[in-house]
Parts: structure tokens; sequence; C-alpha cells
């Protein structure tokens, strides 16, 4: 139920914000939160140039067998991924055009 999800949500933040000085909770949206991270000075914020496989759980630990009964699975994570940075990174560049408006 959403009413009872955002009550006990209201009740929280305003715990929060009565224990915790130097801090304050609220609502947002992603598109502040960008706003306010971008605003952060003398950050530099990493950049992902590759993607996400082989999986590996540990140092010698890898999952490259983990679709070789799916082989057409990997191609289309592989894709899929690839549309995904590329999509955020359009987002990034559009928040930061946007932003310096």
């Amino acid at each position: 139920n959403a009413q009872t999800v955002f009550m006990n949500l209201d009740r929280l933040i305003v715990n929060f914000n009565k224990t915790y000085s130097g801090m304050h909770a609220f609502y947002s949206t992603p598109g502040n939160y960008i706003k306010s991270a971008m605003q952060t000075k003398g950050v530099e914020w990493p950049t992902n140039k590759d993607d996400f496989f082989p999986y590996a759980d540990d140092q010698y630990s890898y999952w490259t067998g983990f679709y070789s009964s799916r082989f057409n699975q990997k191609g289309y994570v592989r894709q899929a991924s690839r549309q995904l940075m590329a999509a955020n990174q359009f987002l990034a560049l559009e928040t930061i055009r946007r932003n310096s408006q």
C-alpha cells in the first residue's frame, strides 16, 4: 500500500532530521541528485569504458562459462550493455548541457 509506505517514509525522514545534525533527508528526484552531484567541486567522476564480462566472484573465480549453454544470450547482454552505456553517456551530456544554460 503506497499510502502506508509514504507515511512510514515521512516518519523516517522526520526522525532522521531530528536525530542527525548537519544532514537533511528529503524526497528528491534523480535529476536533483545529478544536479547536486555535478555541483560538487574538486571531484573527478570516474568513467567506465568497458563492459562487465567476465564476471568474477573473487580473484580467481571467473564466470567465463556462465552462458555456454545459451551462447546467444551472452551476445544480447553485451549488445544491451553497450546500448545502456551509450544512453547513460547521452543522459550525462544532456544533463551537463541543461545545467550550463
